[in-house]
């Protein structure tokens, strides 16, 4: 059974208002079993709904996205609105409690970043005294270093990093809330006993207004307790199932949201739900409906299987030892609590889980920890985590003799195509395999984490196969290269243009696509373009209507991921008169990750360049507002104007 059917049991086996719920909008009750249900829907008006391709969405995406979807939030208040499959039940449930935890919404930011090379925000953070922000310790890590203190990092292309929280960034509109971080109290040590957790002092004088008023921690709760997440849940590709998380989140990313949710399990200091959550959620509160007071910090996630948050007490206990002014400031997590205090519980379960598991879709911390029950007090101390050297050394002599594993070696990671100053252990294996067909095979998955290191686990390239093959590679290097040359190659040839030319320049979305329109219209035997993203039909169909007239002809260069779907259906309609090719993306390839390109010439006399893409957002049919035309000038760009 797969890991959604068993998540979708569980839920259904406890959650009798729900089943009834699914029964009757597949028109069948009496039976519960999931394959009975799934059977039903099938025929049901949800088969109806249509994904991006056109095709009926799969019944346990349906039935999870249905189970535990993400509420629209608005003006910092819940609304009853969803962006994938709705549920009236859950509806019913959130407006109820809606008083609770519109409370405590506008205390929850996202933190964002300047200066930082990768990264506009990083996670998700809230208020947890007057000017104190609690946040994960990994998203707190992207712009703050411990040495000697907790200090920002440097900054691209100079200075320091900064940090502010904005307590609005909703969908729909642009407003922001902003808050000024003012420095980093407390950091927790990367180590694998130590909670993923971080206090961040924020200024509350600022001249959009006050800071809102501090979320209240939870001292009593339980498996079963109805929750919510409320953070910012941000697109992530690495995610297998793409189809799944655009109908639990509605292709809608990196804005405020409420998923709601159970929790499923109490141990310790870890709090495990199972609420709908993606990489920007870290950070989030845990907020329990009946109440509006937080059970947990979320921290991480295994893709459809559960999701971990460190407990309302243990945050309780470190916010009064930093507040005391005891809190350890140390690399190392030492924890002295008083009888019956909550700290770090022995865990094997979690770090089975988390190292066992390489669908790991946030930053992955393996909890591993001993404490004695029952006595007075006690302390955790984290040994000294080993050298990378060391810790590759020991990765190879226990590692390499599994099955598919080419070479193992010191790494950096790598984050959205840039590479980091993170170090792990890169595993590079002949090629990865789903969880599944690992188990069918008899195998174990590679550990996410190896003696306090992550490990990076990569598909081999040719050469490095090859060689494990005991193959000789020399012809390989011998091969020319997609999209490697020493000099341009014939008959490429770039003309320098000295002539004068009109030229409209104009901003998106108030009159991007009146600019647009009026450049495609214009075509008179050839149009040339290519693009990152596309599928906005409007667009599409100006296409259509132009290039099968006559004979106009198309070329294009898309990017694959972004353009599938609109360039299939183009295609089918023009046939021979579009002509296409995939860009070259991907690892060894003429573009290693993304192919932002977005340009487009008609019949060799005009041009159109853009730094939006042909999706609604960027072209939208619906404004209109007068470009500024500029004939045989050049546009310079003095403070914030133009000249």
């Amino acid at each position: 059974m797969s890991n959604t059917k068993q998540t979708i049991d569980r839920i259904l086996a406890s959650d009798k208002e729900l089943e009834i719920e699914l029964l009757k909008e597949s028109g069948q009750e009496g039976n519960t079993s999931f394959t009975y249900i799934t059977k039903t829907l099938e025929e049901s008006p949800l088969a109806n709904l249509k994904g991006l391709s056109g095709k009926s969405f799969d019944m346990e995406s349906i039935v999870l996205a249905k189970l535990r979807p993400v509420f629209t939030i608005r003006d910092n208040k819940v609304i009853p609105e969803f962006n994938g499959p709705s549920s009236e039940v859950w509806k019913d449930r959130i407006m109820k409690h809606k008083t609770a935890l519109n409370k405590a919404i506008p205390s929850i930011g996202r933190i964002e970043v300047k200066k930082n090379f990768l990264f506009d925000w990083v996670g998700t953070g809230w208020l947890v005294d007057h000017d104190i922000i609690v946040t994960n310790r990994h998203v707190a890590e992207q712009f703050s270093c411990h040495d000697e203190d907790f200090t920002f990092r440097m900054g691209y292309p100079d200075g320091l990093q900064s940090s502010n929280v904005d307590f609005l960034e909703e969908y729909g509109h642009s407003r922001d809330f902003e808050f000024q971080i003012e420095k980093v109290l407390w950091m927790s040590p990367s180590t694998n006993d130590a909670p993923d957790l971080a206090f961040l002092k924020v200024l509350p004088a600022q001249v959009n207004g006050t800071l809102p008023a501090p979320l209240e921690l939870a001292t009593e709760y339980g498996v079963g307790d109805i929750i919510a997440t409320i953070g910012y849940p941000a697109r992530d590709e690495r995610i297998p199932d793409q189809k799944l998380v655009r109908e639990i989140f509605g292709d809608v990313y990196d804005k405020k949201r409420l998923a709601p949710g159970e929790i499923t399990h109490v141990e310790g200091a870890i709090v495990k739900h199972d609420c709908s959550t993606l990489g920007g959620n870290s950070g989030s509160p845990l907020i329990l409906i009946k109440n509006g007071k937080v059970a947990g910090l979320h921290f991480a996630g295994l893709y459809k299987e559960a999701n971990f948050a460190v407990s309302s007490l243990t945050i309780a206990q470190l916010l009064t030892s930093l507040k005391a002014g005891t809190l350890n400031k140390k690399k190392e997590y030492v924890t002295n609590l008083p009888a019956g205090g909550v700290g770090i519980a022995a865990l094997p379960l979690m770090n089975n889980q988390l190292q066992s598991n390489q669908k790991t879709f946030e930053f992955n911390i393996p909890i591993k920890i001993t404490v004695e029950v029952g006595t007075p007090s006690y302390t955790v101390v984290q040994t000294e985590v080993p050298d990378i050297t060391e810790a590759v050394e020991m990765a190879r002599k226990k590692l390499s003799g599994n099955p598919g594993v080419v070479s193992i070696n010191e790494g950096y990671r790598f984050r959205n195509g840039w590479i980091t100053d993170e170090k792990v252990i890169a595993i590079e294996i002949r090629e990865k395999q789903s969880l599944e067909k690992l188990k069918q095979r008899g195998f174990n998955a590679l550990p996410a984490t190896f003696m306090g290191y992550e490990t990076d686990i990569r598909n081999a390239g040719l050469y490095s196969q090859l060689e494990d093959l005991g193959i000789n590679p020399s012809f390989y290097l011998e091969l020319p290269k997609p999209g490697v040359y020493m000099s341009p190659p014939p008959p490429l040839k770039l003309i320098r243009c000295t002539e004068k030319m009109d030229a409209i320049f104009h901003v998106s979305p108030d009159s991007g696509w009146p600019n647009l329109k009026k450049f495609l219209e214009n075509v008179e035997e050839q149009l040339t373009a290519t693009i990152y993203e596309w599928d906005a039909e409007h667009i599409s169909d100006i296409l259509y209507e132009i290039i099968s007239t006559g004979s106009r002809r198309l070329k294009m260069v898309t990017q694959k991921t972004g353009t599938k779907e609109a360039v299939q259906a183009l295609k089918m309609r023009l046939g021979t008169k579009f002509e296409h090719r995939w860009a070259s993306v991907g690892r060894g390839k003429i573009v290693p990750s993304a192919y932002h390109i977005k340009v487009a010439s008609r019949d060799d006399k005009e041009f159109w360049l853009s730094s939006g893409n042909w999706k609604n957002s960027n072209q939208t049919s619906t404004l209109r507002v007068m470009a500024l035309p500029i004939s045989g000038h050049f546009l310079k760009r003095t403070g914030n104007g133009m000249l």
